[in-house]
């Protein structure tokens, strides 16, 4: 059993390091780095996660954003509902979905996503979110 464990945990950090490396490529805007690429590594391996029942609503509320580059908004929702059905209170998570929503063009769903990460990020003193999310409300 432990074994098992163990190697659900080096899994785990596996996709954290892809994914941040697929994110942090992205962002920096430097294309020649092989993992701008990797996007169908990072994605395979959160199904893989989801598979073997480990995903975590942090992955999915991490996984979302690559869909989301991709310009998979329906997918990258999906991701991000996921997130929310294991932790309704991630206030991240309803600002992204409201961030999907508003690229969707449904403003009514926008501004409700984003109304509810407002309460959950107060209620969390995360004054980071609440600042970011002024820009939407």
């Amino acid at each position: 059993m432990g074994h098992q464990c163990c190697k659900l945990a080096k899994g785990a950090v596996l996709l954290a390091d892809t994914v941040a490396k697929v994110l942090n490529c992205y962002r920096a805007g430097d294309p020649g780095n092989p993992y701008c690429r990797q996007y169908e590594t990072a994605l395979a391996a959160a199904g893989q996660a989801d598979q073997d029942g480990v995903a975590t609503a942090e992955l999915y509320n991490t996984i979302w954003h690559i869909r989301y580059l991709r310009g998979d908004y329906q997918e990258a929702l999906e991701d991000l509902e996921r997130a929310l059905r294991l932790r309704p209170d991630l206030a991240s998570a309803h600002y992204h979905r409201g961030l999907v929503y508003r690229r969707l063009g449904d403003a009514g769903k926008a501004r409700n996503a984003f109304l509810q990460a407002q309460k959950l990020a107060v209620a969390a003193s995360d004054d980071g979110l609440v600042d970011a999310l002024e820009h939407y409300l």
